[in-house]
């Protein structure tokens, strides 16, 4: 049995690039054989996740039209998305909100009263 983490890898690859070998061997066989219960679970993550994105972005939706929008979802599932900024932030070398200031910039703060619907004087 491989460790934890190994099985979690094996089984986001399984998900995203329908590679079944590495943890076919520790989805139980009962009614279905192990691809087959993969292949369900896999077309239920894809389908829920397109979903997610057509609620997201409903009027992306609206202006290319349902298939169309489908067919992008299904090829944007499990891609990879290049994320530039990390190397600036995990090496202390980005600019957050709070480094910000600005001439004439306001500052808030925000009091909370441990009364609901108290007047705070």
């Amino acid at each position: 049995m491989p460790a934890l983490l190994e099985l979690q890898r094996a089984f986001a690859a399984s998900m995203v690039r329908e590679e079944d070998d590495a943890v076919c061997d520790c989805v139980v066989d009962d009614r279905f054989a192990a691809a087959e219960r993969l292949r369900i679970y896999r077309n239920t993550c894809r389908s829920t996740l397109i979903e997610a994105l057509r609620m997201t972005y409903p009027a992306v939706e609206r202006l290319v039209g349902r298939d169309f929008f489908d067919m992008a979802a299904a090829r944007y599932a499990g891609t990879r998305v290049a994320r530039v900024e990390d190397a600036r932030l995990l090496t202390g070398h980005g600019t957050y909100v709070d480094d910000i200031s600005l001439a004439g910039m306001l500052h808030a703060c925000f009091v909370r009263s441990p009364f609901a619907r108290a007047a705070i004087r």
